[in-house]
């Protein structure tokens, strides 16, 4: 083989590795998650008034499927083991008194223990006079992802009013 021919052969090779490790590092390793402020807070309608809410580290899709089908009503019932049972779960009671907000913050010990590699966190609330089983489409029930660069701001902000859960943090529209 000329040394032209080896030449041509030895910057084909580096030319592959190089578009090899680019794709490597750079366009297959799918969406990063991570931590984000979560603030939750009652409408003004609702402040002052007995409110449950619980906040749930979600890991894999499976379980997100999961906690869409869970009937808000039972899960809340007395003795529910779906609610006794929920790793990780954030339990939050708003009363008379409460500023009508908290928060779990980024750098909570939460992120480190059963919150680690959650992808999303499911809101649940229990709120006064409201009662839907409509399953995965129930109001009292919101599924919030994790990902990075989702949300506009670095605190994901979530009211619970009289007619359910809702993000009120814009979503970044996908690139």
């Amino acid at each position: 083989m000329s040394q032209v021919g080896t030449w041509t052969m030895k910057v084909l090779a580096v030319t592959v590795g190089l578009i090899l490790m680019g794709v490597n590092l750079g366009g297959c390793g799918g969406p990063n998650y991570g931590r984000h402020e979560l603030e939750i807070c009652l409408s003004e309608p609702l402040k002052g008034k007995t409110v449950e809410v619980d906040v749930i580290g979600v890991v894999n899709d499976q379980d997100v499927e999961m906690w869409k089908s869970v009937g808000v009503t039972k899960y809340f019932s007395a003795g529910d083991s779906t609610r006794q049972e929920a790793v990780g779960r954030q339990q939050f009671k708003y009363s008379a008194g409460d500023s009508g907000c908290k928060s779990v913050s980024a750098q909570d010990s939460v992120w480190d223990g059963a919150w680690r590699g959650a992808r999303s966190v499911v809101i649940v609330a229990n709120i006064p006079f409201l009662e839907s089983e409509s399953g995965i489409t129930d109001p009292r029930r919101v599924v919030v992802t994790l990902q990075k660069g989702s949300w506009e701001n670095d605190k994901v902000q979530i009211q619970v009013g009289e007619s359910g859960v809702r993000v009120l943090t814009p979503q970044k529209q996908p690139k």
